[in-house]
């Protein structure tokens, strides 16, 4: 579960910028949150 997080967030932080690096964050971001805290 966390390097799929991993995978997910590095593109968001990096290369991937405008509308992909949007969807792609508008996609993961909820997933990610929810991944993030039910691991708390």
């Amino acid at each position: 579960m966390t390097t799929t997080a991993t995978d997910l967030l590095r593109p968001l932080g990096g290369k991937d910028s405008g509308t992909l690096g949007a969807i792609k964050q508008g996609m993961f971001g909820p997933a990610v949150q929810a991944l993030t805290a039910g691991q708390q």
